[in-house]
């Protein structure tokens, strides 16, 4: 082997500009990239990496596919880069985790065979010399935890490309490459038809799985062992969901959050498990300082640092956690879990106390257009605790926003029974025992009978059962409430379906709808509410009457009256008589 160094003086010890290394027997080419994977998806997004110059990062969460997504754009890149590819999983964030040495140390034997010096700086003189006269090659450094694990690894030749992934955003003042964010996947279920062949419950299987990669790799690994309407129901249960998506200590959900969260500093993993109990889907920069019980821009630093990591989504000057984070960051113990809730309700309720309501006030209506999920969540949290005497606060701030909650958008009417049955869940638990809160909330808001008949119903069967366990009753109004809205979504979507035209036919939508209207009217039934029931009954007998069922639709009309008279409505009542009439003329 002949060696020619040029650069600076030297004695015992080089300092060179370049060392060209001339090995006398061609070294073979490196190619140390894993096969590919079946990747489906993101190809706005590959054409933009592919494209790309310089270094690129690609950032995102624990299981979101960054890995499959380098190896796919290396492997589309190999007939650009004639010198090889080079690839190291420098293992960032588990007990493996390579140094920048290590790293080297698996690099440079795919380019010499040279003895590999002692030392980083040798060991990265090395490294960038030899590649300064190599042909160009191509760089994976995957999984990275910080900046120090990849600045060894950049070649000083802008002929060589390098391609880094981590869970964080990776800058220094060497580093400096282009950030691709690598976000939930769109064609999730594409993705599982390739995997586990097609099926009708892969859109909820897609869902559940809140469109994870990961997670969806698993499920369709599950399916090979289960049916989809087992795997549907087995996930459902959101407390078990973590645990069903486990498939091997290489294939599970939680483990791969745990090694994010187990790199977080003390406080930001404080403010992370805390998140993971606001009962509301996202939270504003206030309410998470009272939360964490830190002043505003000391939570926001906070809440910066986990959205690198790519753990908390910041959106609009509002921060969420995917779905699977949720459940993963609910399931982490803290010591004042209580008290941070408490805190929590105390700001809603100090603003709530504050704001006026009146025409012109937008700065009220804004703050309640962002919040108003929330609050309705807090009227469920002030229920479960000692705060009960919130429940009035809050619903004043809520007074003019009713109409417009995301959670009413069922169809039509549906909108007010799933409202009353979440402020009766809430005034419920709250007040169980004090019928004269119920006669002043009635008569602040005036609400008609219907709204307060809910209560009436709940005394009638306590009656009944005077030893019913109070706990087991908030969590049985709790699943009504999100069965409520999970059928009022889908009646939703499908009315907006048959407005767009989108090709199904009307029966099939109609069928779909019946469904979701005969599971409300089981929740009714459940939680003892015949105002509910009459409503959906009334929804139920004209679907029926679309479909051309009108013996089934009077039944349903017939049923709708009895429901109206046991609670006095008579607007509804004489509306369902009247329309009875209409069908057995």
């Amino acid at each position: 082997m002949g060696n020619t160094i040029s650069g600076g003086e030297f004695e015992h010890v080089i300092q060179a500009d370049t060392v060209n290394l001339t090995n006398s027997r061609r070294h073979p080419t490196p190619s140390g990239l894993p096969p590919r994977s079946l990747f489906v998806g993101r190809e706005a997004l590959l054409t933009e990496l592919l494209t790309a110059p310089g270094t690129c990062l690609l950032a995102g969460l624990g299981g979101i596919g960054k890995t499959a997504l380098a190896v796919e754009a290396a492997h589309r890149l190999r007939d650009r880069y004639p010198g090889g590819t080079l690839f190291v999983d420098l293992h960032g964030y588990d007990s493996a985790r390579l140094s920048p040495e290590q790293a080297l140390d698996a690099l440079l034997p795919a380019l010499t065979d040279l003895p590999t010096p002692p030392g980083l700086g040798a060991k990265q003189q090395l490294y960038r010399s030899l590649l300064a006269t190599h042909e160009p090659v191509l760089i994976v450094a995957d999984n990275a935890a910080t900046p120090d694990q990849v600045t060894p690894l950049l070649p000083n030749d802008p002929r060589h490309r390098v391609l880094v992934t981590s869970r964080h955003l990776l800058t220094d003042r060497t580093l400096t490459p282009r950030h691709f964010v690598v976000d939930v996947l769109p064609e999730s279920v594409p993705l599982l038809t390739e995997l586990a062949g097609p099926s009708e419950h892969h859109p909820a299987l897609a869902e559940l799985c809140g469109h994870l990669p990961l997670a969806l790799r698993i499920a369709a690994a599950l399916l090979t062992e289960r049916s989809p309407e087992e795997l549907v129901e087995d996930l459902t249960d959101a407390q078990e969901r973590l645990t069903e998506l486990d498939y091997g200590p290489d294939l599970a959900v939680r483990t791969a959050f745990d090694l994010s969260y187990r790199r977080l500093p003390e406080a930001e993993a404080r403010l992370f498990a805390l998140l993971g109990h606001n009962l509301g889907p996202d939270i504003g920069l206030p309410a998470a300082a009272a939360l964490v019980d830190l002043p505003p821009r000391e939570a926001a630093r906070l809440l910066r640092s986990l959205t690198r990591a790519h753990l908390v989504i910041a959106e609009h000057g509002r921060y969420r956690l995917h779905d699977l984070v949720k459940l993963f960051a609910a399931e982490l113990a803290l010591d004042d879990t209580e008290p941070a809730l408490r805190r929590l309700l105390d700001h809603y309720c100090n603003v709530a106390a504050h704001i006026q309501t009146g025409p012109g006030d937008w700065r009220s209506a804004q703050w309640l257009a962002e919040e108003d999920h929330n609050l309705v969540a807090a009227l469920l949290l002030a229920g479960g605790t000692d705060q009960g005497e919130s429940i009035p606060t809050l619903l004043r701030a809520l007074h003019d926003r009713l109409d417009q909650l995301t959670l009413s958008l069922a169809i039509n009417e549906l909108g007010p029974a799933v409202r009353t049955l979440l402020l009766w869940c809430a005034v419920r638990q709250a007040f169980p025992d004090r019928p004269e809160v119920w006669a002043q909330l009635d008569e602040m808001w005036s609400l008609p009978a219907h709204f307060t008949e809910p209560l009436s119903g709940y005394q009638r069967m306590t009656d009944r059962d005077p030893v019913l366990d109070t706990s087991r009753w908030a969590a049985l109004h709790r699943e009504a409430v999100t069965r409520v809205v999970s059928h009022g979504r889908a009646l939703y979507e499908i009315a907006q379906q048959a407005r767009d035209g989108d090709g199904t036919p009307m029966t099939t939508q109609l069928d779909r709808a019946l469904d979701e209207l005969l599971r409300l009217e089981d929740v009714g039934r459940t939680i003892g509410a015949p105002q509910f029931q009459g409503i959906v009954l009334q929804y139920q007998a004209e679907c029926r009457l679309l479909l051309g069922q009108q013996e089934l639709a009077a039944a349903a009309l017939e049923r709708a009256v009895a429901a109206f008279e046991t609670v006095s409505d008579d607007r509804r009542l004489t509306q369902a008589r009247g329309r009875l009439a209409d069908l057995v003329k």
